[in-house]
């Protein structure tokens, strides 16, 4: 074997980190699945995710979303409200997406239980095109799309009800 060859290239790309909290109507544990590659079916404009392995729910399971983008669960767990994705767009970027959810002491008029959804994205570019894609995020970009989930979620309540009292259409 030779290994002369061998080496190690360094090319840094592109690296963020973002992260933003929006309220939503409802527990913990409800939150939690709101943010699954299922829930997300029933609030989210657009949503297509197609489940390569397993419910979307167990560490391990792996699904697509409409443009391809990968994501494999790493955790799921909705006593704590936390879910972890790794997530890779094919040629653009690989990193992470962390979900923390905590229900709020205070009640809101939207509803008797109301929890708090952090959400982090951790991303770093793979290609020169992922770079300019990540050079063009900011906190204030990231801010405005999570306030319109917030509006979503609030606007697509029946549906979402319906899903949890078994009425959806993949229950």
């Amino acid at each position: 074997m030779d290994y002369q060859d061998n080496e190690l290239v360094i090319d840094t790309k592109a690296h963020i980190e973002l992260s933003e909290s929006i309220a939503v109507p409802y527990t913990k544990a409800v939150a939690t699945r709101l943010f699954s590659a299922e829930g997300e079916v029933y609030w989210r404009p657009n949503w297509v995710a197609t489940l390569l392995l397993g419910d979307g729910y167990q560490v391990g399971d792996l699904f697509a979303n409409a443009d391809g983008t990968l994501y494999q669960v790493e955790q799921y767990d909705e006593a704590l409200g936390r879910i972890v994705y790794t997530r890779m767009e094919s040629g653009i970027s690989v990193g992470t997406v962390t979900v923390c959810i905590s229900e709020q002491e205070e009640k809101t008029e939207l509803s008797q239980e109301t929890s708090l959804v952090q959400l982090t994205y951790r991303l770093t570019a793979i290609s020169d095109a992922g770079t300019v894609r990540l050079q063009g995020m900011s906190s204030a970009t990231f801010a405005a799309e999570l306030a319109t989930w917030q509006e979503d979620i609030v606007a697509r309540e029946d549906v979402i009800h319906e899903w949890l009292n078994g009425n959806g259409r993949y229950t």
